[in-house]
């Protein structure tokens, strides 16, 4: 069944991960290019004493002064949008590729795993009851999520194999306490703090677990199992302590859900839409464990427990559908558990029926359909761009794709695409009318508010613009 799985996830995701790169792929890249000892260490990110300096600029509306020699092009931190290490860790080995189905090849040691994970807990759950509806069920949900997640860099896919992993390990240590079933309870924990940050909230579904679960000795297996954690987090990323990077994303995070106007905007329905076939079958099995097999709810209550405690981790900052993908990954584990306790043998059949029909018509999110028009438009740009400035709406993607031959300035667009600015010294400024003579520019066509609209007209209104499939070009010369 695992040979099978893997096998058909490496078929679905091949074409996907051919894809060009996308915005937050290639500033993943870039963290790993900067190297496995830079995202080990932190190296080129802000000290303790300098980032609370910046805070406390920010906090009192003043212009954060950074220190001499600081880049933010090479603090790794930054560049990992204040994500942990563990999967640049892997990119670092392919960053010097500027083949997508190589860098992305990392993508599928994680997805390989996921799938090994689901099975894994599936079997664990049902034991002699295993069915091979119950394993089927598993298998789609988990290849689309697959599908789903994987064809593009992103953290999420990863951290979901530690949430499984999580769950997986604290049902079996509920179900029979041993030292070596609590360090792999510790290891998968440890291994989520240093993969993505809503990591601390896996620490803290296994201690509600254990509290529910398994009072004795309580204090004690609270105490060492954080001690452990802690250990291991340091020995994986030493710089979480040395930079305090924990607390800079901790920090990061907070200011994001206070004033990120995107979050505030978010369409969750819509989020929980495109993920569809997982959602709609882990909200049947865990009503329908919930009624059967309501006794035995310290052996899958872990799953649920994970999921749940994990989703108020992330809720907050749903705006995409990804987010959810280690929310639902344990409950993949339940659907298979669930399918298993149906009466009869011909009625399992009937949710592997329906779980593969919503996978084949859920595509979920876009998966690159604009490929071949990016690929032209870059090789266009290519032999357009002249010696004059120029300023780019996502210039590390255009940079990645045409390496050094040009040397482009990062254009910056407001969140209602209003204005256009310009980072200097750590601050966003507005570019101005009159700053815009001798100088090229580029706008991504997805833009559509800015495209057509006055802030474009008043900029860029008496420059030569070409309008291709994925940009438009300005020759303000």
């Amino acid at each position: 069944m695992v040979l099978l799985a893997w096998s058909a996830t490496v078929g679905v995701l091949w074409r996907a991960q051919s894809a060009p790169l996308d915005w937050d792929e290639v500033e993943y890249l870039n963290a790993a290019k900067l190297g496995f000892t830079a995202n080990y260490l932190e190296e080129g990110s802000l000290s303790p004493r300098e980032f609370i300096q910046f805070v406390k600029a920010k906090k009192n509306g003043m212009v954060a002064a950074l220190p001499p020699g600081y880049s933010e092009l090479g603090d790794p931190l930054l560049e990992r949008h204040y994500h942990p290490p563990f999967t640049c860790y892997l990119l670092s080995a392919v960053s010097s590729s500027t083949n997508e189905h190589v860098i992305r090849g990392v993508l599928l040691v994680f997805a390989l795993a996921l799938l090994t994970m689901l099975i894994l807990g599936h079997a664990w759950l049902v034991g002699d009851s295993w069915s091979l509806p119950g394993a089927i069920t598993v298998a789609v949900l988990g290849i689309w999520i697959c599908y789903f997640v994987f064809d593009s860099i992103t953290f999420h896919g990863s951290e979901a194999v530690w949430s499984v992993l999580t769950a997986l390990t604290l049902s079996r240590f509920i179900a029979l306490p041993s030292r070596s079933r609590g360090l792999a309870l510790c290891a998968a924990l440890a291994l989520g703090m240093v993969t993505l940050d809503p990591g601390p909230f896996l620490v803290a579904s296994a201690a509600v677990g254990l509290i529910v679960w398994r009072r004795e000795r309580l204090l004690v297996r609270l105490i060492v199992g954080g001690g452990l954690v802690g250990l291991m987090v340091f020995v994986l990323w030493p710089g979480a302590l040395l930079k305090i990077s924990l607390v800079k994303e901790i920090a990061v995070n907070v200011y994001r859900s206070k004033v990120g106007e995107a979050f505030a905007s978010a369409d969750r329905g819509k989020v929980f839409r495109a993920m569809l076939p997982p959602v709609a079958a882990a909200s049947l099995a865990v009503l329908w464990l919930l009624v059967r097999r309501r006794s035995s709810i310290a052996i899958w209550g872990p799953f649920l427990l994970v999921s749940c405690i994990y989703l108020m981790a992330v809720i907050r900052f749903l705006i995409l559908a990804k987010y959810l993908v280690p929310v639902l990954c344990p409950l993949i584990c339940l659907v298979g558990f669930a399918v298993d306790q149906l009466p009869r043998r011909w009625f399992k059949w009937l949710p592997v029926a329906v779980c593969l029909g919503l996978t084949l018509v859920s595509p979920g999110e876009n998966h690159a359909s604009e490929g071949p028009d990016f690929r032209a438009d870059i090789e266009w740009l290519g032999t357009r761009l002249t010696d004059a400035p120029a300023l780019v709406d996502g210039a590390h993607i255009y940079s990645f794709y045409l390496g050094a031959r040009r040397s482009l300035t990062p254009l910056f667009l407001s969140q209602d695409e209003s204005a256009l600015s310009i980072r200097e010294e750590g601050t966003y400024r507005k570019l101005e009318p009159d700053e815009v003579r001798g100088k090229q520019f580029v706008v991504q066509s997805l833009r559509k508010v800015f495209l057509g609209g006055s802030a474009e007209k008043t900029l860029f209104g008496n420059c030569v613009r070409v309008t291709r499939p994925t940009l438009t070009f300005y020759d303000c010369r």
